[in-house]
């Protein structure tokens, strides 16, 4: 069988076994109201939820149409409760007359052009979208859930689209999508100055990245959409009971990741290992650490840490200042 049409078939069972749907969305809305959710904001400054630039009548009637809505669209929400009602229209109301952002309206055009995403109520869903889980929970980043061309934007680079998210970020065990994410291929820096790489064999192969020498895009050109990196990111999978688990650690050489075993690789192919741009947008789950934040301090808290992932390496000075 497949392995995709396995997965969703698993994950299918699993949705099934679920005792009470209710019960899954107040699990997933109670994040609003714990003490690592303090301090977060509004996804947008200011009521205009049409992106015309200027809130008015007309935003405040969309508003109205959401108005205990048995769909919670976190865009609405302006005092960040986890639910759209009387007050957030108060507080819509007091923002009559102002100004949005060119942040805001992009922002706007992108939670319209996914919030689709954020009626996904079982994890099988997420893979008839065109979904699948690329890496196990990692605290504050959750499971990344990608899609293929993301994959081919990882390994090959290319043009990115703001509309266009390449993967998810989603809990353990949840479908609750949480935020979108992209990636992007960079340019490896080696640590004794290789200038042989990709070549097979090359002397790069044993050296640590320590920078990028490219940059990624801006899709807003605001100052707040910072980019983080994932370099010399090796992925030793193993395969248990028909499916794929993610074993990755970072700072890896292309040759120490090589050196390592793993139960997924045909004879002959070699393990994933890649350096990237990444950028979060946390549209979906207000972050108080920031709409564009590395991490969400809410999100699988519990989950291994990605100084787990770096095993104790020294990380280079760049990936401290990006990170």
């Amino acid at each position: 069988m497949n392995r995709t049409k396995y997965n969703n078939i698993l994950l299918l069972l699993i949705s099934i076994l679920c005792s009470s749907c209710e019960y899954r969305e107040n699990i997933e809305k109670s994040v609003f109201t714990q003490a690592c959710m303090a301090g977060a904001e509004p996804i947008i400054s200011v009521a205009d939820f049409n992106a015309d630039g200027m809130v008015d009548g007309a935003d405040l009637d969309e508003l109205d149409s959401q108005l205990n809505s048995d769909t919670f669209h976190t865009l609405y929400d302006r005092n960040i409760d986890g639910k759209i009602d009387s007050s957030d229209r108060d507080l819509a109301q007091a923002d009559i007359g102002l100004s949005s952002s060119e942040l805001d309206r992009s922002i706007v055009g992108l939670f319209k052009s996914t919030q689709y995403l954020q009626e996904v109520s079982r994890r099988y869903e997420l893979g008839e979208l065109g979904f699948h889980k690329g890496a196990d929970s990692i605290a504050g980043h959750g499971e990344h859930w990608n899609n293929d061309r993301g994959g081919d934007l990882i390994e090959k680079g290319g043009e990115l689209d703001f509309e266009e998210a390449i993967g998810l970020n989603v809990p353990y065990a949840s479908a609750k999508v949480w935020a979108l994410f992209w990636g992007l291929k960079a340019e490896p820096v080696f640590e004794n100055g290789a200038t042989d790489y990709p070549a097979p064999g090359g002397d790069w192969e044993t050296q640590q990245v320590i920078a990028f020498s490219d940059t990624p895009p801006s899709f807003t050109g605001h100052e707040s959409e910072v980019w983080h990196t994932h370099a010399g990111l090796c992925n030793a999978a193993q395969e248990r009971n028909g499916n794929v688990i993610s074993n990755f650690t970072q700072h890896e050489s292309y040759a120490s990741c090589q050196a390592r075993e793993s139960g997924f690789q045909n004879i002959g192919e070699k393990i994933p290992w890649d350096n990237m741009w990444m950028l979060h947008a946390w549209i979906f789950v207000p972050n108080p650490k920031g709409l564009f934040a590395n991490t969400h301090p809410c999100l699988d808290p519990n989950a291994p840490s990605e100084d787990e992932l770096n095993k104790g390496k020294t990380i280079p000075e760049f990936f401290q200042h990006h990170h």
